[in-house]
C-alpha cells in the first residue's frame, strides 16, 4: 500500500490509482477504495484505465455488475493482468460461482 500511495505521488493517477484502489478493496479498507474509484471515474475519457484493476476495486466492494463490467472489458482489451492473475487472486472470490466469472476465465484455464 505504501509503495503504491508513493508511486501515486509522482505518476498519473490513471497509472496507479487503479492499482491502489485494488489493494485497498482486497484489505478491507471500502472508503479508501471508492475514493480511488471516484478519482479514476472523474478522469479524462481518453486516460487509459486498466481494467482488471477496475473489476479488482468493483469485486472488493461488493459490487457485482461493475465489477463483470470490467472483467468483460478487460478481456475484450486482451490485459496481460487479466491472463496472467484472474484464475489465482482472490480478489475476485466473490465472483468465481457465477458463471460469466466461468466464461471469461475459461480460455486461459485451457492454456496452462
Amino acid at each position: 500500500m505504501a509503495a503504491l500511495q508513493k508511486a501515486l505521488r509522482l505518476l498519473p493517477e490513471n497509472v496507479f490509482g487503479g492499482g491502489l484502489g485494488h489493494v485497498y478493496a482486497a484489505a478491507g479498507r471500502e472508503a479508501e477504495a471508492d475514493e480511488c474509484l471516484r478519482r479514476l471515474e472523474a478522469l479524462p475519457p481518453d486516460q487509459y484505465l486498466e481494467p482488471y484493476n477496475m473489476a479488482a476495486i468493483f469485486a472488493g466492494i461488493g459490487n457485482v455488475e461493475r465489477a463483470f463490467e470490467w472483467l468483460q472489458r478487460a478481456y475484450d482489451d486482451r490485459s496481460i493482468w487479466l491472463a496472467s492473475f484472474v484464475i489465482g487472486d482472490p480478489s475476485f472470490d466473490s465472483l468465481r460461482t457465477d458463471s460469466r466469472f466461468d466464461r471469461i476465465v475459461r480460455p486461459f484455464k485451457a492454456s496452462r
